[in-house]
């Protein structure tokens, strides 16, 4: 059985695999929508985002961009905070 953790993390490298696509699609604009990529499963919270600033929270693999109040603190930890999200790093195991 996969633990808490472990559906967590495989959660949130679906939803980042995901906005890595909306990313390709909506090229056209700065401000994409991307999912929330928090540990539940079910969050469908849609995040604007400047894609340049997306970008650089997806060149460091343990972080995530999530909705406010959607982090796990037992999991993660808040790095940064901005308007509309707050990106995340997972602890090291």
């Amino acid at each position: 059985m996969i633990d808490r953790q472990e559906r967590a993390n495989a959660n949130e490298e679906y939803f980042r695999t995901l906005n890595g696509i909306v990313l390709q699609l909506e090229a056209h604009t700065s401000r994409p929508q991307i999912v929330c990529e928090c540990a539940d499963t079910e969050c469908m919270t849609r995040i604007e985002i400047e894609a340049s600033a997306y970008e650089r929270v997806r060149e460091t693999e343990d972080r995530f961009v999530i909705a406010p109040g959607h982090e796990m603190l037992e999991f993660e930890r808040v790095v940064e905070r901005s308007g509309g999200y707050y990106v995340v790093e997972k602890f090291e195991s």
